[in-house]
This record gives C-alpha cells, sequence and structure tokens, in this order.
C-alpha cells in the first residue's frame, strides 16, 4: 500500500491534467487508499481553502530533538515558509514560537485536528498544500523542471535508499518520502535544500549511488548553467580523480547570485558570460587561476584567448567553456503562410507589420537583455557590438510597438516551448536551439535557426575561481579535466554547443560538425561580434527598457 499519496503516473496526470489547483488535489488524494493512512479527507471549503481532516499522534510538546527530529521540523519549516506562513530567515530548526504560531495558522485553515507536528500525517498534510499551492502537478517547480516519468522516480528512490536515506516506498511516487529524503541528501551535501528531484538532483542521486565505494579524497563544488554538462563528465571525473563534484544549476545570473549569497558552503568555480567577468573580478568575487597549473590549457584555440581579452587582457581570471551565436529559429511553413514569405532578418521580431500576423502561432525572446539587444544592433544600422545610447533609441522604438505580440523565457522555457512547436519565431542561443530541435517531434524539418541578415553576436562562457573557494586544487584539477580534447568533446556532443578546445573536432559528432547553426561558416562569423561592457547609465536604460518590455 502506498504512503505517498501523490500518483504520478502517466493516466492519473492525464486525467486530471484539466482541473485546476485545490480541486485536483482533492482528486488525487481521493485516488489513494488515505483513510488508512491517517489523511482521512481533504476537501475545498466555499472560501476555496483546502480543508483536511488528519490523524494525529498526538499535541506536539517541546522536547529536546534528535537530529532526525531537527532535520524533520526543518522540512516542516520550509514548506510553512513556501505556503507563506513562515519567512526563510526562520527555519531554525527548533520548535520556536515563530514556527509554532505559523504551524497554528496553517492548521486553522487546513482545520487539521490537533497533529503532531513530527507526525508524518502532518507532513502529509503539508505536502498536499504545497502541491497544490505551486502547481507541481504541471512537472514544474521554481523555474526546473521536475523529474516526474515513474521509472526515473523509481530509480532515484532506490538510490537513496542504497545510500542510507529513507524514502518510502519504490514506487516511483514522488511524495513527503521522497520530498523529505531529498532534503536530507541536500542538506548532507551543503546544497540548496528544497526537496525537489529536479533533473539535476537526480543525477546528484544516481552519481553517489554509483560512485558510493568510491573513498573520496577531497571535493569540488561547481555552480553552472542548467543542463550544461554531459552527467557523465561528472561521474568519470569522480571515479579518475576519487574528488567528489557537488554540482549545483541555475536558470538566471539573478539566481546565481542569490545561490553564491546564500549558500551553505561556498561554490569553488563559478560560471559565468565574458560580458560579467570584470564585475566579478572589480567585485572581489573572484581570484586568478594559475594556469600554469593546467596541463591542457594549451588546448585552447588561441583565437578564443584572444577575443577573451576583451573582458580579462592578462587571461588569469577566467578559462572558456563553450561558445556560440544568437540567432532566430523560424517555423518557415508558419510564416509563409502568415507573411507570404519567409523573412530571414530581425524585422520578424521588430516590424510591427510581420509581429502582428505572427502572434498567433508564438513569438519568443529568450531573458537575455544585453544579447539580445546587443545582437539585433545591426538592424537599426549600427556596427556590430555598438550597443550605447543612440542603438538602443533606435531598437526601444520599434520594440515598444512589437512587445505585446511576444513573450519573454528562460532558457528552458525556450527549449521546451520551441520543441513542442509553441513558437514560430523564437530568438535565443544557438545551444538552446539545437537542444530545442533535436527534442521535437517529426515536424522538426519545418525549424530552422538562422543568424539573420543583419548580423548577431557571438558569446563565451567562462569557469572563474571564487575568492571562498575551499578547494583551490580540486578546482584546477576539474577545469584540467574538462580541457583534455575527447571531454570538451563529450560536452559538445551532449549539450551541442561549441566548445573552446580546438582539438576536441576529432572526437565530436560528425553531424553537429558540419552543422552551421553550430559552426558557422567564415562568412557569417565576420557578421557577428561580442558583447561588451556598458556604463552603469546604460546598463540602468537597459534595465528598465527590458522591465518594460
Amino acid at each position: 500500500m502506498h504512503t505517498e499519496p501523490f500518483p504520478c503516473s502517466t493516466t492519473l496526470r492525464r486525467r486530471y491534467a484539466g482541473l485546476a489547483g485545490l480541486a485536483a488535489l482533492v482528486l488525487l488524494a481521493s485516488a489513494q487508499p488515505n483513510a488508512a493512512q491517517g489523511l482521512l479527507s481533504v476537501s475545498v471549503g466555499e472560501d476555496g481553502k483546502v480543508r483536511a481532516d488528519v490523524g494525529t499522534d498526538g499535541p506536539g510538546s517541546r522536547r529536546t530533538l534528535s537530529e532526525a527530529e531537527a532535520r524533520r521540523v526543518a522540512t516542516v519549516q520550509r514548506m510553512l515558509a513556501r505556503l507563506g506562513y513562515l519567512s526563510e530567515a526562520a527555519i531554525t530548526r527548533e520548535i520556536d514560537r515563530d514556527t509554532q504560531d505559523a504551524v497554528d495558522a496553517f492548521v486553522k485553515v487546513a482545520r487539521l485536528n490537533n497533529p503532531d507536528i513530527l507526525s508524518e500525517q502532518f507532513l502529509r498534510a503539508l505536502f498536499l498544500a504545497v502541491w497544490a499551492k505551486d502547481n507541481w502537478s504541471s512537472g514544474q517547480a521554481d523555474g526546473l523542471d521536475l523529474v516526474v516519468d515513474p521509472k526515473m522516480v523509481r530509480q532515484a528512490q532506490i538510490a537513496l535508499r542504497d545510500l542510507g536515506y529513507a524514502p518510502g516506498p519504490s514506487d516511483g511516487v514522488f511524495g513527503p518520502g521522497t520530498f523529505t529524503a531529498i532534503e536530507v541528501f541536500q542538506e548532507d551535501r551543503d546544497m540548496r535544500v528544497d526537496g525537489l528531484l529536479t533533473t539535476n538532483i537526480y543525477e546528484a542521486v544516481m552519481r553517489a549511488s554509483s560512485n558510493r565505494d568510491i573513498d573520496y579524497k577531497g571535493e569540488v563544488r561547481v555552480l553552472n548553467w542548467n543542463d550544461y554538462i554531459n552527467p557523465e563528465t561528472l561521474m568519470q571525473f569522480e571515479r579518475e580523480t576519487g574528488l567528489r563534484v557537488t554540482y549545483e544549476v541555475f536558470g538566471s545570473l539573478e539566481e546565481a547570485d542569490t545561490l553564491m549569497a546564500s549558500a551553505r558552503k561556498p561554490y569553488d568555480l563559478l560560471m559565468r558570460p565574458g560580458l560579467g567577468i570584470r564585475d566579478m573580478v572589480d567585485q572581489d568575487l573572484v581570484q586568478s587561476i594559475d594556469t600554469a597549473a593546467l596541463r591542457n590549457f594549451e588546448e585552447i584555440d588561441p583565437v578564443i584567448n584572444t577575443i577573451t581579452t576583451n573582458w580579462d587582457p592578462s587571461n588569469t581570471y577566467a578559462v572558456p567553456y563553450m561558445w556560440g551565436t544568437m540567432g532566430i529559429v523560424m517555423d518557415r511553413a508558419k510564416v509563409k503562410e502568415r507573411l507570404g514569405k519567409e523573412v530571414w532578418s530581425w524585422d520578424l521580431l521588430l516590424d510591427v507589420k510581420y509581429a502582428r500576423k505572427l502572434a498567433d502561432c508564438g513569438i519568443l525572446v529568450v531573458d537575455a537583455p544585453n544579447d539580445v539587444l546587443t545582437a539585433m544592433v545591426g538592424a537599426v544600422g549600427k556596427p556590430q557590438s555598438d550597443l550605447n545610447d543612440d542603438s538602443l533609441a533606435g531598437l526601444e522604438s520599434r520594440l515598444t510597438a512589437t512587445a505585446p505580440y511576444f513573450e519573454v523565457v528562460d532558457s528552458e522555457r525556450f527549449i521546451d516551448k520551441v520543441a513542442k512547436h509553441e513558437a514560430c519565431v523564437a530568438v535565443g542561443y544557438s545551444g538552446d536551439a539545437m537542444q530545442a530541435l533535436s527534442q521535437a517531434d517529426g515536424k522538426a524539418t519545418a525549424l530552422n535557426f538562422f543568424i539573420p541578415d543583419e548580423g548577431s553576436i557571438i558569446w563565451f562562457d567562462y569557469f572563474m575561481l571564487s575568492q571562498k573557494a575551499k578547494g583551490v586544487d580540486e578546482a584546477l584539477k576539474f577545469l584540467d579535466f574538462l580541457l583534455k580534447p575527447e571531454v570538451a568533446a563529450q560536452n559538445t556532443n551532449y549539450v551541442q554547443y561549441a566548445n573552446a578546445v580546438k582539438a576536441s573536432g576529432p572526437f565530436i559528432d560528425e553531424d553537429l560538425l558540419k552543422n552551421p547553426a553550430l559552426y558557422p561558416p567564415e562568412s557569417v562569423m565576420k557578421q557577428l561580434g561580442v558583447v561588451n561592457p556598458v556604463t552603469p547609465q546604460l546598463q540602468r536604460r537597459i534595465d528598465q527598457l527590458w522591465g518594460d518590455l
């Protein structure tokens, strides 16, 4: 019998897909034998609030908590914070006055029957409420994709149990037991604690289980873009070096800044775009890298090292990882149907007569203001890379007119929506476009990624060594490993971005090497500029314009 009342099966998810919020929660809860578990009923009152009657283990009492109980309290506090009853700063692992007040408020709204806040029943009631409020049934949480495939959930549950955690039954159901086990796993590794089975956490759990016989000699802590490395690379590095990789991800630079500031333990390596290098150095957030300790540093393409001097004049603060372009994915058939022709320019987004006609099939723009605006400057008659007050003014007048017809999305949403053919024009990064096209169904041949006639940008991402790094030597070993030609190619084959290692070519899939979207011909490369730093005053104008859009 299930002890976790949330079915994640395809049948049940499809059955309840059309139901909203708490109403869906009621049906999901009623689909399980809850009475035997202590969850007697879940309903929605006339005021729209969830009502639950939960069996209890008796009233809670103040006592000295064991480590397991303190962790359970922290889980309860985090759920109460998600529901708005408690602040993040109040997660103390103790049953203090703020926690008791938050519990009382939740109990009153949910109409619980004098619960013990350490009981399974109370945790389950909280989980139900959070599930409904944050709409986890959608398969997304906090901007990240959740693992909902029952087979993968079951694999994670088995791996967690092998590692000594208690995720409940290995039934492929993501419920409070699995949620709590993941939180403890994250705590043990000083990761961001949210209990969510995201793709990155799934890979971390599977890697830890597979490599659990390794007698680790150290650790390297890495913060990188989401879905931006081959999981096998991390597995292989651990096996070859005996160093554990604690790997966390972000979806935006703002999120990265938040994670850096709130990290339970400092990161060693930080991912940053070229444009962000100077700020990181100026703010004393990073330290110089001893490139002499990197035996494979000489493998970096000299042309890329030269470009890097735009942001890192001495080539000592940043090690290049991947590079790419920004362009447009176009569904040729849908565009031609609406415009009467195919258009291969930024006018698809900047000309209101086009944008208005394309709005019904979807126009997307990735949420990267400096990159997007710099990529477009050629469309207002300015030289590539020349984003200044004049060029921004020219773009602003055109974007203000077309903004009602497009949607700004993050990279993950870009990939998902393009793959599902929910956009006929989508402005984004080359690698994201390649991933979307590779995930699209049989109609993918109708999709084209191209560099607009007026030109665009070429961008680079870099690893930087944190000023707070505790594992400097371990970080250098990780960087050196990534610069091996075969490892660089392994990552390119997975993320579908070009890497910085010149000798990696023979190891890269031939289809990728021949793809002009990934490796543009020289004629296109001449139309690409880099994104340069801007003055604080201009950055404020950019942020204001982007916010308005």
